[in-house]
């Protein structure tokens, strides 16, 4: 009897990287810290993938720390290439251009690498990084604000200072991933301002092309998950997220809309005391049950989004107005042969029945499509 083939062991390096490309960035950090302090000759090589997890989790400032002591001679290019992307997407512009020069040295023609570093190389001003132009911005503000300038970037939006003409002093405008409010009267009559968008429902853009390619649909799947982490921070619950409710500008900054549903823990429901709870096919299970939405609920509706984001159908193809509840969701690898595998499981995670399996937050939603998209060559906006 021929007896049955061993099975090879993974090597803890291995264990750690399907780890880092399931987005389990703690378990994969864990195991590249194992490796680098037991002295393991492929502790350089965890030192490396250790900085793409960091990146991926947010923490730049420690992945700086960890990248400067990178020995790039000894690492190979699939690594280094993966790493100046990380690096790019997190804005460390001088580390990854370093890097992929590294591997220009080496071969010219590795993948795409020549373009990303003519890309770095080009100097950019406020209104190509951001944008956004403060000029422009002015004439879409009420008057009262003056003076209009760019103050600084960040992962939840962009910040403008200025003149607040009615207050007489210097004020700071943040502009993140949700429409803009920028006055409220009750006289004569009860009404409020906000930003004029011009752009294009999601839902049509979907219509109109409904093969977007990855990199443009994890920038816009980032964006909505920034804008409901900006909300959850506030303790507020969107309730309605869809695609009729995110507009894509043509600069391709997009912005969520429509609050007419919007619960906060503090203020109740914000606007009108509707008896409708969302939108059927985008609703999470246990809301149509009758519990009590809490932030899983807009989690599991950003879900829905971004599988029909990528892969250009309904996750609960059925009939009836909830089919959620009797269709279970294929995987969306299975629907969307180009999605990476990692990719796949934060989408059907957050799109499970039970509240439970979904992401703990928006913000680690948004910090893993972030990962995903520096992984496809994509820039943040």
């Amino acid at each position: 009897m021929v007896p049955p083939p061993q099975r090879s062991q993974e090597t803890p390096l291995a264990i750690g990287l399907r780890n880092l490309k399931k987005g389990e960035f703690e378990r994969a950090i864990a195991r590249f810290q194992a490796l680098i302090a037991s002295g393991d000759p492929q502790a350089d090589a965890a030192r490396g993938w250790m900085v793409v997890a960091l990146l991926g989790q947010g923490h730049r400032s420690i992945a700086e720390d960890e990248l400067a002591k990178l020995a790039s001679d000894d690492l190979d290019n699939e690594l280094l290439y993966d790493l100046g992307c990380a690096a790019e997407g997190a804005g460390l512009t001088r580390q990854a251009l370093q890097v992929f020069s590294r591997i220009y040295l080496r071969n010219v023609s590795y993948r795409d690498v020549g373009r990303r570093i003519k890309k770095l190389e080009t100097p950019m001003d406020d209104t190509t990084r951001t944008g956004l132009d403060p000029d422009l911005e002015a004439e879409r503000m009420p008057r009262r604000y003056t003076g209009l300038a760019l103050l600084s970037r960040g992962g939840m939006g962009v910040i403008l200072t200025a003149l607040d003409r009615d207050l007489n002093r210097k004020v700071a405008i943040k502009l993140p991933n949700i429409v803009q409010i920028f006055d409220a009267q009750r006289e004569p009559v009860p009404f409020f301002t906000m930003e004029f968008i011009e752009g294009q429902s999601l839902d049509r853009a979907l219509k109109a092309s409904p093969g977007i390619d990855l990199r443009a649909a994890l920038s816009i799947g980032r964006q909505i998950a920034l804008a409901v982490e900006c909300l959850h921070s506030k303790s507020i619950l969107h309730r309605d997220i869809k695609p009729e409710n995110v507009i894509v500008q043509r600069t391709g900054l997009v912005k969520l809309v429509d609050f007419g549903l919007a619960l906060s823990e503090e203020w109740g429901r914000i606007t009108q005391p509707q008896t409708v709870l969302g939108t059927p096919r985008y609703m999470a299970p246990e809301v149509i049950g009758g519990a009590a939405p809490d932030t899983r609920a807009d989690i599991f509706s950003l879900g829905v989004v971004l599988f029909e984001l990528l892969s250009a159908r309904h996750p609960f193809e059925g009939t009836g107005m909830f089919p959620q509840l009797s269709v279970t969701a294929p995987p969306l690898k299975t629907v969307s042969s180009g999605t990476p595998r990692s990719l796949s499981y934060l989408v059907d995670a957050c799109i499970d029945r039970d509240p439970d399996v979904r992401p703990a937050s928006a913000s680690r939603v948004a910090q893993l499509l972030t990962a995903e998209l520096a992984r496809a060559g994509g820039v943040p906006l």
